[in-house]
């Protein structure tokens, strides 16, 4: 959107540079002498803008850098808007981390139409098998989700097992991927276009039992090595969790 506005401004410059020097050597009729102030007024008009615009966006990027792409955080559970938007942006992928994945895996009509738009969809969360065989910890996790967390990882898994299946039938293979790993993760996480320059998601780290989650919106942007942002360090760690190497 900012760049479609810088655009139109520059072009707006080009035709008020035009327009001005088109009368600066004519005739001196009041219609003349009207258009010449009106060209010098857009002139300078635009001109401010562009030099506000780039004083902004250099002030924006600045404060990016500073709090590694953090833009609002919260300690409430992620809004239902917040969530909808990341999949909205989506131009090429989403990808969806997570450890029970009770929330996402009811959202088949969101995942659904993100998919007809086009976009591949990744979700990683805890294998349920596993988390079967690991009793105190799916204990300690029962008392964190108030019930039952194995019953519900699977539920979980087998609802995003359908609706991949149901999709990649639908749109091409891989267009849904459904992967797991085996540890215990106290963060989950919504990124669109995890690949991109731009890539911009939700992710949330989980506290204490009813103390709720830490959440955070948050962008990347391109990393000189003095101040990883959340995002890239986020997916270095989904990475290794798969056992991959990061892109």
């Amino acid at each position: 959107m900012q760049s479609r506005r810088r655009r139109l401004a520059l072009q707006i410059l080009a035709l008020a540079t035009s327009a001005l020097f088109s009368f600066i050597f004519a005739g001196d009729a009041p219609w003349q002498s009207l258009l010449r102030a009106l060209s010098v007024v857009v002139f300078v008009g635009t001109l401010a803008y562009l030099a506000v615009s780039e004083l902004a966006g250099l002030l924006g990027r600045r404060r990016q850098v500073r709090f590694r792409g953090v833009e609002r955080v919260g300690l409430e559970h992620m809004r239902e808007v917040e969530f909808v938007d990341v999949w909205m942006r989506a131009r090429t992928e989403v990808l969806c981390f997570g450890s029970v994945m009770s929330h996402v895996s009811t959202q088949e009509d969101l995942i659904t139409r993100t998919v007809a738009r086009g976009v591949r969809v990744e979700f990683v969360m805890l294998d349920p098998r596993w988390l079967r065989r690991q009793a105190e910890l799916h204990v300690s996790l029962d008392k964190y989700y108030d019930g039952d967390v194995v019953r519900a990882a699977q539920a979980s898994y087998h609802r995003l097992r359908e609706i991949e299946r149901r999709l990649n039938r639908a749109y091409g293979a891989d267009h849904v991927k459904l992967r797991t790993y085996q540890q215990l993760s106290l963060m989950s996480a919504t990124i669109a276009d995890p690949g991109r320059p731009d890539a911009y998601g939700v992710i949330e780290f989980h506290l204490f039992r009813g103390a709720g989650r830490y959440r955070m919106i948050a962008s990347n942007y391109a990393d000189d090595g003095t101040n990883t942002p959340l995002i890239a360090g986020v997916l270095d760690a989904i990475a290794k969790v798969l056992g991959r190497d990061p892109d």
